[in-house]
């Protein structure tokens, strides 16, 4: 990274590249200072300010990634990440019908979207909505009948929800 950094000083992508790095890596104070210099050079670019968005989600700090969310998703509503992020967001604080509300809205712009699916999973799940968890685990795997993690937890879905139906009869 330090070599990119010094053979283009002032590129907006490096750092928003670097930042992207380092919040995967959990190194915050590193990421933090990628993503002022991105900021710096460009205060209204989208991808620094959804990084900004989600240091502020790695520190814990909800409130203030949602404040820099929702403005962005005014100017370019069709940002998925910004889109899933706010979803993410709203599911940690146990808002599951918002989480699920605005992770269906990627959908308006990636109909195949995995990774809405996964939270919409992870979602019904921690909820107990058994029935809606297995419908979206059967889309799962009908879209990537490969993946084995997407089958595993369709086994164990339909195990629960027959449990459940179970329940409802007795």
């Amino acid at each position: 990274m330090r070599q990119l950094n010094e053979r283009f000083p002032d590129s907006i992508r490096v750092d928003n590249l670097a930042a992207v790095i380092f919040l995967s890596a959990d190194k915050l104070p590193d990421a933090q200072r990628h993503v002022d210099a991105a900021l710096l050079l460009d205060p209204s670019d989208i991808d620094a300010r959804f990084n900004q968005a989600m240091l502020h989600r790695k520190r814990g700090e909800l409130d203030q990634a949602r404040k820099i969310l929702k403005p962005l998703l005014e100017e370019q509503p069709s940002h998925t990440k910004s889109l899933l992020l706010l979803a993410r967001i709203q599911y940690l604080e146990g808002e599951y019908d918002e989480a699920i509300e605005w992770s269906d809205k990627v959908y308006a712009y990636d109909s195949a979207s995995a990774t809405a699916s996964v939270l919409q999973l992870e979602i019904y799940s921690q909820a107990g909505n058994w029935d809606k968890a297995l419908q979206v685990a059967q889309r799962l795997v009908r879209e990537d009948p490969q993946n084995v993690r997407y089958l595993v937890q369709l086994a164990e879905i339909a195990a629960k929800a027959n449990e459940s139906e179970l329940r409802r009869i007795r």
